[in-house]
């Protein structure tokens, strides 16, 4: 089961499980460090400097729209 399922079937209602995952979310977003948000940013752009090809994939409906 993923944390959301379980936010879920934890809250009473919609506004308990607003409240639980906005909680969810904030953990997950202070989880994020901004140091590698920046390195992962440089290597796009020293290699798209390069002409080298960058490619994001998705899955389900977005891997559709994509191909």
């Amino acid at each position: 089961m993923n944390e959301i399922d379980a936010i879920f079937k934890k809250s009473n209602d919609a506004a308990d499980f607003s409240q639980m995952y906005f909680e969810y979310l904030n953990k997950v977003l202070l989880s994020i460090s901004p140091k590698e948000i920046a390195q992962f940013s440089d290597l796009l752009l020293k290699s798209r400097d390069k002409g080298k090809k960058i490619i994001f994939m998705g899955n389900g409906g977005s891997a559709a729209t994509a191909s």
